[in-house]
């Protein structure tokens, strides 16, 4: 499948099921792992030593790991996409179930033993302005499983790192300085080692070893193979310590470059 997605320039579609990993091995696979709770318990994979607290996560690099491995790193994977119209209507859009799907039929349903008929015309629900919710009310954000490449503010950098205006549309990949140093140091590797990351300048007494930080030279590390793999959203993740930012990151006298 690989070999035919190269040529024609197409999408692989990865359709990754955490729940059907826990629910087969729930005896070895915590929940809180499994729905990408903050307080789930870190696993680190043995293999790239990178430590991962979702399962979704583990699943996705997993599966950009064996398509670098068989030489398919070029092939991208787009998302998030959805399913949740998948299997509940025919093709003219007709409902496959006798079911309210909508708040209009929720609203205006009448249940019929086993069975429930929605009655047509019935007015919709109305909605109270936020300005309506009482105090203490809180409105719970939805929970996106696939975090995508935030691009930070000047500030998330550290004191050493300055940005410079850059031609618009260039990117560059820079390490997360609030993560834990283990897990920076197991990316760095990666990237370094099996990642194929050219690291000679930041080599002590080569031009980027200053400032000899982990943060400096991980996102030296991390652009190095963002460039090196056309950019792509997803090689500039590493299990999320690494981000991508539209102003050329510059430590001391190294510059990083934006392309191959």
């Amino acid at each position: 499948m690989l070999d035919f997605l190269r040529p024609t320039s197409s999408y692989l579609m990865l359709n990754a099921y955490p729940f059907f990993a826990y629910i087969g091995n729930s005896d070895q696979i915590a929940l809180s792992y499994a729905l990408a709770d903050p307080t789930a318990p870190t696993v680190v994979d043995p293999a790239s030593g990178l430590s991962y607290t979702s399962l979704f996560d583990a699943q996705y690099d997993g599966v950009l790991w064996a398509m670098s491995h068989l030489g398919y790193h070029d092939i991208p994977i787009p998302g998030p996409t959805s399913e949740r119209n998948y299997g509940l209507f025919y093709p003219d859009e007709e409902n496959v179930y006798d079911i309210p799907l909508t708040v209009v039929e929720v609203g205006s349903a009448v249940s019929n033993g086993s069975k429930v008929t929605v009655v047509a015309g019935a007015p919709e629900p109305a909605v109270a302005p936020i300005s309506a919710l009482t105090p203490g009310t809180a409105v719970v954000p939805t929970l996106a499983l696939t975090p995508e490449p935030a691009v930070a503010p000047t500030s998330a950098f550290a004191p050493e790192a300055m940005l410079t205006p850059t031609l618009v549309g260039q990117t560059w990949c820079v390490a997360n300085e609030n993560v834990e140093l283990e897990r920076l140091q197991a990316a760095l590797d990666y990237g370094c080692g099996p990642g194929g990351a050219d690291c000679g300048p930041i080599r002590k007494g080569y031009n980027c070893y200053d400032p000899n930080s982990l943060f400096a030279h991980a996102s030296y590390a991390f652009n190095r193979y963002y460039q090196l793999n056309a950019r792509r959203a997803d090689t500039c993740y590493f299990g999320g310590v690494a981000y991508v930012v539209t102003q050329q990151p510059r430590f001391g006298t190294c510059e990083f470059p934006s392309g191959y």
